[in-house]
């Protein structure tokens, strides 16, 4: 078996290679050898999960694998003859032995698929895009047949792969038969109505359709229509077996594509004999099942894997509840060895103890595992240990769980957790329900050929190892791991559920030589792979060796003196000494190493500290001398260690304190006459001694002796006197960089205080001059300003420090900001403070009027936001009309007569709302200083009117109609007039993936007008005709809030000023299968049912709650127990943050001593109302439920993988922010550049030279 030709498991060389990432840059990672399984697998190159599954699979069909092995070089070509003219070189092919070779030869865990894409012809990074596996499939097999034309395999796929079925009609009345031949590579059957593949199988070569009445079939030999009957059978059988299963639907009502996740079993062993052909004479139609390509994920991504039989018995089966798991080390902390885990506690411990906080939430640490085993914890430990929060109570001892937020914490005290580990293990039974369970996927204990493991007293008892041939793998991607045969039946349903079937005859055996990886691969190739792992452990010899080396900074007590309380360097002194050491080696090898190193600067007795630099300068931390026998990676010395060598008690004969407890503080002392001294003190220290010192050095008595700590940033700065002679510095709260001020009590008030409070104000800024012309960088000065200084007054000192002898009133100041560019100019009779201005900040000297104090500077764009016109500022009064503004704009941009009207834009200068009301002041309008308009050409609305736009967008299910059969018929005309819809406004006649919102017109109406008249408006458009609404009572109206339908419009007396519906608002249109009048009671909210076990949802439904009797959680609790069938006691509902990614738990109502309000008696619940704070309950909410029946321990768990991803997208949004901010860009270019196009999605496609 592969597993014993490599034999790498038990080497230690082997284990000791890393696959995370180096801690020495520039150090190359070798790929680490095979897993446990022996099986190799494939890189994932982005999104080619569904390229490896069928690699995989191909593989391991010995059929195709041997033949392909067959095909030498008189038939390929050569490789190095590829670029050569008048030469043909299959490359295919050729990249297709070549990667298969490398999998069953080569010594590593995966291998790469680059080459063999290349040799597709992939170069617009086709691997960055998934594509579906079943269409890989055809593509891939036409691609290699078009590559074997001409050759001794030009046959081959045709041999194994496909098939032939016959159409047949048959008279009734000649009994004439017409038939039509169909060839196929793959059988694709429906999932949907269907139970499993037999069904599906019988619905396609069983069934017989009858042709008669209108469907009457025309007979060439009767000359005229008659009745007949049609159907199919399977005239010719492939050897290899292939189905596809439709589980991709669309759904016409909500307009978008789903996945088909419903049950749908197929069986390991199929006889095609009832859908063959009778008059076939062929008997061979026994199938075995040895390949299952599985797809996780919905309609619009996901990911794949295959479930895979080793048929010919090249790797090696380890149940997967006793397989070894060995985790990767982390590198950032010196670690190289692989860590052996025996139980799920070390595994769940070093996963949480690389965390920096020692805590994950548990969903998280779930993804961590099992991104780092290959198996989720249900899969690899659920059966013996139980759910995981459940795990986590019962090891106590390791780990805190925290049920409220749902996070497990790695507890610091547990150094004997591998024997608690081991004593609970103990008393765990076993469980081996799966193993002995007798099925067409299992193996009973009395199956011939199977090997069943000694029992040990304290153990569970051992799984049967199935018999040769017939023992499964799963391959994902660079994972592979042994599976029961009994996990294929968890394929049948589900998101994650069986995508492809592949069936070889059951009378094909394997290879002539099974357990020889070597068979059939050419002498060249094995040559080739064996070299290159003779490469492997050239390269992993040496990655070991360089990683395992340290380079340690040896710092000499000779060479160093006690000042300012902590270690500084002596003038002219070799500071310290560079030594190499392996990390693996004694201390007492390094002490030796130092002493021959050092010579005469080590003392005859010395140790060993940890030095570590502060704020003071040099401190000594842990002694690492004392443990000779200790290797130092386990006394936690890594590279670039600073160690410091001295006799252990003194440096240039004075005393010195170690270790973190006398760390210095770097403080700084201010006295009255303006000195001050820069100094590191003890951290222990207590403020009586450090009183004692400053009096020494300021010869102020210390009963006279006042200390105060200023604290807080500029206007806000304070001095705060120190108390308590007996605490410590640490107490006191003292950190590095601290200014203390020191005053004598007895002489007259110094106002050391106030001047270095003053002092403080003063800060420096950086000026550029642009009021001349250069195309080089334009003159800069740093010019410092006080807080308090008018800009105004600061425009004078920059005029005077560039030497500008212009006037005054000709020049301005602006602020350049880093990121935003050039603000608005400054008013100059604000002060600095005022005006946002502070340390660093740069501004520029430019020509131009400054506004005054009642003017404001706008900046707009003249046309479409989408044009190229250049942004132009124009300076205006803030108390000027609308109407004023919009002509001066209109003259400054020169553009020519015609209707013109304002729109504000958002702080993404995207277009806003208009400003229709042109009477109105700039003021009123709420344009303040440095906004941003759109000068866009239209009419805007007359006054009094609105300018609504018109969206169509789908309707959910209705939670009443799941239970309302007869409702559903009541949607065909929904459904057939949307379709219309979608038809006449996409751009390509094809139903969408998703279901978009469409436009369908815009409506100009009175603010006076009311809900009922603006209905009637909706029903007059053109498109909203052609739906043939019955009445206006089958529409609803919502306010597009967020790209969202939200409020619900109604009360069809109501006026739409009322319902303050503004100029610009987006009103969305559903259409309903009833006639609806809600009452302002009834709240219109989505609900979410949660899949147990899964970090997703069941789809939405719609709810209509009424909360005429009450919004409280009890109420919310009953509608949606009620709506998705859920036991009231078992529910748990949260409500959904979309913006912060977040649920919000909704608890029951608080016991009135837990939340007063008056009116109330005591002791009585209060029924706080969801419609209010913290709540806000409102149309187009989203409620997530959970059934806690399914999963107990995780009541307040409602998070997905989207609101994970999007957590972690917010936290690097705001980090790239902060970074953005940090960096200054000099030119205001930079910020305005074109947004990247994006690429278009490219088909797959496999290209082949022509052959023939």
């Amino acid at each position: 078996m592969l597993a014993e030709f490599f034999n790498v498991w038990e080497s230690p060389e082997f284990q000791t290679l890393d696959s995370c990432v180096p801690c020495k840059p520039g150090l190359e990672v070798p790929p680490p050898p095979r897993l446990q399984c022996g099986l190799c697998g494939i890189n994932n190159q982005g999104a080619t999960c569904y390229l490896n599954s069928l690699l995989q699979t191909l593989l391991y069909t010995p059929e195709l694998r041997e033949s392909l092995f067959c095909l030498g070089e008189e038939d390929l070509g050569c490789l190095k003859d590829a670029k050569k003219s008048k030469t043909k070189v299959r490359i295919i092919p050729i990249q297709l032995q070549r990667l298969f070779a490398r999998l069953l030869l080569s010594n590593q865990q995966s291998v790469k698929t680059v080459e063999l894409t290349e040799s597709f012809g992939w170069t617009n990074h086709e691997e960055l895009q998934q594509h579906d596996v079943q269409e890989l499939n055809r593509i891939l097999f036409s691609a290699i047949e078009d590559s074997l034309v001409g050759t001794s395999g030009t046959q081959l796929i045709q041999k194994l792969y496909h098939g032939t079925t016959v159409n047949q009609i048959t008279c009734s009345e000649c009994n004439k038969v017409s038939e039509k031949e169909e060839d196929f590579l793959d059988l694709t059957l429906a999932v949907a109505g269907h139970c499993g593949l037999e069904d599906g199988l019988k619905s396609c070569f069983c069934d017989i359709e009858v042709m008669e009445g209108k469907n009457q079939y025309r007979c060439e030999s009767c000359n005229k229509h008659v009745n007949a009957t049609k159907g199919a059978k399977i005239r010719c059988l492939p050897q290899i077996l292939t189905i596809s299963l439709l589980r991709f639907s669309f759904n016409f009502q909500k307009l978008e594509r789903y996945k088909e996740t419903g049950k749908y079993t197929f069986p390991s062993t199929i006889n095609m004999a009832p859908f063959y052909e009778k008059s076939n004479s062929d008997k061979d139609t026994e199938y075995e099942l040895f390949s299952v390509v599985i797809h996780r994920g919905s309609a619009y991504g996901g990911h794949y894997f295959a479930y895979i039989r080793d048929v010919d018995n090249l790797g090696k089966w380890v149940s997967p509840e006793e397989e070894e798991i060995q985790i990767a080390p982390d590198a950032s902390k010196g670690d190289v060895d692989y860590i052996d885990c025996d139980s799920p506690v070390d595994v769940l411990r070093i996963l949480l103890d690389r965390h920096p906080e020692k805590t994950m939430p548990v969903d998280k640490l779930c993804t961590e595992l099992k991104n780092e085993i290959g198996l989720s914890w249900n899969k690899r430990y659920k059966k013996h240990y139980g759910p995981i929060n459940k795990f986590f109570s019962k090891y106590n001892d390791t780990f805190t769980l925290e049920p409220k937020t749902n996070t497990v914490a790695l507890k610091q005290t547990c150094s004997q957790h591998k024997e608690t580990t081991e004593e609970k293990q103990t008393e765990t039974p076993g469980k081996d329900d799966v193993n002995n369970a007798e099925s067409e996927w299992g193996y009973s204990t009395q199956a011939p050929g199977c090997i069943k493991k000694k029992k040990n007293k304290n153990q569970s008892s051992k799984s049967v190892v199935p018999p040769e041939g017939h023992r499964w793998f799963k391959f994902d991607d660079s994972h592979v791991n042994s599976i029961h045969a009994k996990e294929i039946e968890k394929q049948f349903s589900g998101k994650e559920s069986a995508y492809m079937l592949f069936y070889r005859k059951k009378s094909q055996v394997g290879s002539a030589q099974v357990n020889n990886p070597y068979y059939g691969i050419p002498e060249d190739l094995v040559n080739d792979v064996l070299e290159e792992n003779k490469v492997l452990d050239r390269k992993r010899q040496e990655y070991e060796t360089k990683v395992n080396s340290l380079t340690l900074q040896i710092h000499f007590g000779c060479n160093y003196e006690l000042r300012h309380g902590a270690l500084q360097p002596l003038p002219d002194s070799c500071t310290w000494m560079e030594l190499s050491i392996d990390r693996r080696k004694e201390m007492s090898v390094l002490l030796q190493k130092i002493t021959d190193l050092g010579g005469e600067m080590v003392p005859e007795d010395f140790v060993v500290h940890r030095m570590n630099q502060t704020a003071a300068g040099g401190h000594l931390y842990d002694l690492v001398s004392s443990d000779c026998d200790k290797q130092l990676h386990q006394l936690g010395i890594t590279d670039n260690t600073q160690l410091f060598v001295w006799n252990g008690k003194e440096v240039q004969k004075i005393p010195l304190l170690t270790g973190a407890f006398n760390e210095p503080i770097f403080l700084t002392v201010i006295y009255g006459d303006q000195s001050q001294i820069n100094w590191g003190f003890n951290k222990s220290m207590l403020l009586e001694k450090l009183k004692g010192i400053i009096c020494d050095d300021s010869d102020i008595h210390q009963n006279f002796l006042q200390l105060k700590r200023l604290v807080g940033k500029d206007s806000e700065l304070k001095a705060v006197i120190l108390e308590g002679d007996q605490r410590s510095l640490e107490e006191l709260g003292l950190k590095d960089g601290d200014q203390l001020v020191a005053e004598n009590m007895t002489l007259k008030r110094s106002n050391v205080e106030q001047a270095t409070i003053a002092a403080s104000n003063k800060f420096l800024l950086q000026v550029e001059n642009h009021c001349i012309q250069t195309d080089a960088e334009y003159p800069k000065s740093k010019v410092e300003a006080d807080r308090e200084v008018s800009i105004a007054d600061l425009k004078k000192l920059c005029l005077r420090r560039f030497g500008l002898k212009c006037a005054e009133t000709e020049t301005r100041m602006r602020i350049e900001h880093d990121t935003l560019g050039f603000c608005p100019p400054l008013h100059e009779d604000q002060c600095v403070f005022d005006a946002g201005i502070g340390p660093g900040t740069c501004l520029a000297l430019e020509y131009g009027l400054a506004p005054a104090t009642d003017q404001i500077t706008l900046t707009f764009t003249p046309g479409e936001p989408t044009s190229n016109h250049p942004d132009m500022e124009i300076i205006v009064n803030r108390n000027m009309l609308v109407s004023h503004c919009l002509e001066l704009m209109k003259e400054k941009a020169d553009l020519p007569e015609g209707h013109w009207h304002l729109r504000k834009t958002n702080w993404c200068r995207e277009a806003a709302e208009v400003l229709d009301d042109l009477d109105c002041t700039l003021e009123d309008a709420h344009v303040d200083d440095g906004s941003h308009l759109l000068l866009e050409k239209g009419k805007i609305p007359a006054k009094g009117n609105l300018n609504l736009q018109i969206w169509l967008y789908p309707t959910l299910e209705n939670a009443a109609s799941k239970e309302d059969g007869s409702r559903a018929g009541l949607l065909s005309w929904i459904t057939t007039a949307m379709q219309n819809i979608l038809m006449r406004y996409s751009e390509e006649n094809k139903a969408p993936s998703r279901s978009p919102p469409v436009q369908i017109g815009e409506i100009e109406i009175s603010k006076t007008a009311t809900l009922d008249d603006f209905k009637l408006h909706v029903m007059t458009l053109l498109i909203a005709t052609e739906l043939m609404v019955p009445s206006p009572d089958f529409m609803r109206l919502r306010l597009v809030e967020h790209g969202k339908p939200a409020r619900v419009l109604r009360d069809i007396n109501q006026t739409l000023q009322r319902m303050k519906i503004n100029s610009g608002s987006i009103i969305a249109l559903q259409l309903l299968p009833e006639e609806e009048n809600l009452r302002p009671s009834d709240l219109v909210i989505r609900i979410r049912k949660r899949i147990p076990d899964t970090l997703d949802y069941e789809p939405d439904l719609e709810l209509i709650w009424d909360t005429s009797q009450g919004a409280s959680a009890e109420n919310l609790r009953e509608a949606v127990a009620h709506a998705l069938c859920i036991p009231v006691e078992s529910l748990c509902i949260a409500k959904h943050l979309p913006h912060k990614f977040e649920w919000l738990m909704i608890e029951d109502d608080l016991p009135n001593s837990q939340g007063k309000k008056k009116g109330k008696k005591k002791g009585k619940p209060f029924k706080a109302s969801l419609c209010q704070s913290p709540y806000n309950i409102k149309d187009g909410d989203v409620i997530g439920a959970k059934d806690l029946s399914f999963d107990p321990l995780n009541k307040d768990t409602f998070v997905t993988i989207q609101d994970l991803d999007g957590k972690e997208q917010l936290q690097m949004e705001a980090e790239i922010k902060r970074k953005e901010r940090e960096e200054k860009k000099s030119l205001q270019g930079e910020f305005c550049e074109e947004k990247k196009k994006r690429q278009p999605e490219v088909n797959l496609s496999i290209k082949v030279e022509d052959f023939s």
